[in-house]
C-alpha cells in the first residue's frame, strides 16, 4: 500500500527564485506525484494580474539554496517520508528533457495540476516558473505524492 504525503512551502517568488519545489525519490522507493497547487495572497488587484508559465520537469541534478521541507503524512500511522523535498531553490536543478507539464496561469487565480507522474528510485522532479514576475509574489506551493516500496 502506498504511503501518502503532502509538502508545503511559502516563498516570495522574484527574479532570484528558480525552483518552486523539488522532490528527490529515495533510492529504495518509487514516487508517484498526484498533485501540485500554487496560490498566492500578495497580489489582489486586477492591475496586478499577470500570466506566468509553469513547468514540471525531471532533473539530473538537484538545485540548492532553498529550504528542506518536512512532508506531512496523510495518515498518522504512515512512516516518515523518505523522499527529499526542497522549496525555493535559488540555484536551479539541472533539468532533463522532455518537459512533462508546460502550462500557464494567472497569479490572481492560482494553479492546480492533478494527474500522475512517476519517479523511479533516486530520480528528481522540479516544479518551476521559467519567467520572472513583474513584481515579487508571495506564493504558497503544495506537492502531493505517494511512496511505493
Amino acid at each position: 500500500m502506498p504511503q501518502k504525503y503532502t509538502a508545503t512551502h511559502t516563498l516570495t517568488y522574484s527574479a532570484s527564485t528558480v525552483d518552486l519545489i523539488e522532490i528527490a525519490a529515495p533510492s529504495t522507493r518509487a514516487v508517484r506525484i498526484t498533485g501540485v497547487m500554487v496560490g498566492q495572497d500578495s497580489d489582489d488587484a486586477t492591475s496586478e494580474s499577470e500570466m506566468l508559465p509553469i513547468t514540471i520537469q525531471r532533473a539530473s541534478a538537484s538545485g540548492s539554496g532553498g529550504t528542506v521541507l518536512t512532508a506531512g503524512k496523510i495518515e498518522a500511522g504512515f512512516a516518515t517520508a523518505a523522499s527529499t523535498v526542497e522549496g525555493g531553490n535559488t540555484t536551479g536543478a539541472t533539468l532533463s528533457t522532455p518537459v512533462l507539464v508546460y502550462d500557464s496561469f494567472n497569479v490572481l487565480s492560482g494553479w492546480r495540476w492533478v494527474g500522475e507522474l512517476w519517479l523511479a528510485p533516486s530520480a528528481i522532479m522540479v516544479v518551476r516558473i521559467p519567467a520572472n514576475p513583474s513584481d515579487a509574489i508571495d506564493l504558497k506551493v503544495t506537492l502531493e505524492f505517494e511512496e511505493y516500496g
